[in-house]
């Protein structure tokens, strides 16, 4: 996966996250058009913005859910990606001063009510 960097607008970082769609492909080895494609689903589900042509960046949502994938086991989201996510998720939420390891814990415990709730909407439906 790609790592999250900060993008730039007219030569001053904004302190977004993105990457480059021509990046990605040359550094995936997947085409364009299929990057353009999954970039377009992901803005409808509100996990990256579009900041630029061929440039997009990810949402305080889509770091959540990449940090969340992450405790979850996704192996295809690595580490570097995971503390980025975290550091994301700080600065957006005004959080800059609680250390990394109560975000963590925070994102640990809504992994598990997110579990219960599937299970008690599970049960429901028996």
């Amino acid at each position: 996966m790609a790592h999250l960097k900060h993008a730039t607008i007219n030569g001053r970082n904004d302190g977004r996250n993105a990457a480059s769609l021509y990046h990605m492909s040359n550094a995936m080895n997947i085409s364009i058009a299929t990057l353009y494609r999954k970039a377009l689903e992901l803005m409808d589900l509100g996990l990256v913005i579009r900041i630029g042509k061929g440039h997009y960046a990810i949402t305080t949502k889509g770091a959540l859910v990449l940090a969340l994938l992450y405790l979850r086991g996704v192996h295809d989201i690595d580490l570097n990606t995971f503390k980025a996510s975290i550091s994301r998720l700080k600065e957006d939420w005004g959080l800059s001063d609680v250390k990394d390891e109560e975000i963590i814990s925070y994102l640990s415990l809504l992994n598990k009510a997110i579990d219960i709730m599937k299970d008690t909407h599970s049960a429901s439906m028996c």
